[in-house]
């Protein structure tokens, strides 16, 4: 399955990328959420994970012009964000995410929530 990441911490990036293609998935990037929007208008992607505080386009933005957007599919979005408060976790899920982990992340725990996209 094909999965964006979109962060602007490139070790993150690379820790993803490598992670998850070990896992089956063919991860694309993107440095911020307007890179992120700039490739889903070109080409859909089912499955984003997207950090919450970038340049440029932040992942809350990005969320939101996803879901406003008209789409041919639904795109599972998971938020992985070192924000970590109750209020935090309301906000983006209620911006659009699917899913909210918080930094550091257990390697497991991440496989195990973008499973649920798969289904």
């Amino acid at each position: 399955m094909r999965i964006l990441i979109v962060d602007d911490d490139v070790i993150i990036r690379r820790v993803l990328e490598t992670t998850l293609s070990m896992h089956g998935y063919k991860p694309l990037t993107a440095i911020n959420g307007q890179q992120a929007w700039e490739l889903l208008q070109q080409d859909f992607v089912p499955l984003i994970l997207t950090d919450w505080m970038m340049p440029s386009m932040d992942g809350i933005e990005l969320i939101q012009r996803i879901r406003a957007a008209n789409f041919p599919s639904y795109s599972y979005i998971v938020i992985l964000t070192s924000l970590n408060t109750q209020r935090d976790i309301v906000h983006g899920l209620e911006a659009g995410a699917d899913d909210f982990l918080t930094k550091p992340f257990h390697e497991g725990e991440l496989l195990a929530r973008l499973n649920i996209a798969r289904r």
